[in-house]
């Protein structure tokens, strides 16, 4: 049984935020197993929802969550093996509206793009402030439970992380810019000359 409970911890997040805890904390307590998971996650998308729309919210509301998650606990597999769960579900055909460069709907499965978008949200949460973390040592801790999270999901899902190597590099060698509301952007430093020439 687990001792973890996930909780809501943004204010703005979407409508269905409890039912996705729900269902994710009745796998950590092994009340569900994580293919039932994945079918109930799967139904919160309903007729009404734009399938896209849908995704990105669950996506970066569903990431952040294992940052609550020891980076050792065996919960983290838990929450790995939902994922992998969804990936393997049975194709849920549904509608996804003409999106932007798009002249019309299309359609498809609904999780059928899981690996590409499960990469591309982990970039953004890795970026983000954490802001429910209070605290350097507690943000820190965090931001590892996350670490072991993704490193768990790249490796049941492999998962393609050239581009976020590639990335890395980039902002090492030339640098990065934080954005500031009302104000040019701040340059960060690249890494010294020195750091090239080795």
């Amino acid at each position: 049984m687990s001792s973890v409970q996930l909780k809501v911890e943004v204010e703005n997040a979407p409508d269905f935020a409890d039912d996705v805890v729900d269902i994710l904390n009745s796998v950590l307590a092994a009340k569900t197993t994580p293919i039932e998971a994945a079918k109930a996650l799967d139904s919160l998308c309903t007729e009404e929802s734009d399938p896209a729309t849908f995704l990105g919210l669950f996506w970066e509301f569903f990431h952040p969550l294992a940052r609550q998650i020891p980076y050792d606990s065996q919960d983290q597999d838990r929450l790995a093996a939902v994922v992998q769960a969804l990936d393997k579900l049975p194709p849920r055909i549904v509608t996804f509206k003409a999106g932007w460069g798009e002249t019309t709907d299309r359609v498809g499965p609904l999780w059928e793009d899981l690996r590409s978008t499960v990469a591309a949200h982990f970039y953004d949460t890795f970026s983000d402030s954490d802001q429910p973390a209070s605290g350097e040592e507690y943000r820190k801790q965090r931001k590892l439970n996350l670490n072991a999270f993704a490193a768990r999901l790249t490796s049941l899902l492999h998962l393609s992380t050239e581009m976020y190597f590639l990335w890395a590099m980039v902002d090492g060698l030339e640098g990065t810019m934080t954005f500031v509301w009302g104000a040019p952007d701040v340059i960060n430093k690249a890494l010294p000359l020195w750091m090239y020439m080795t």
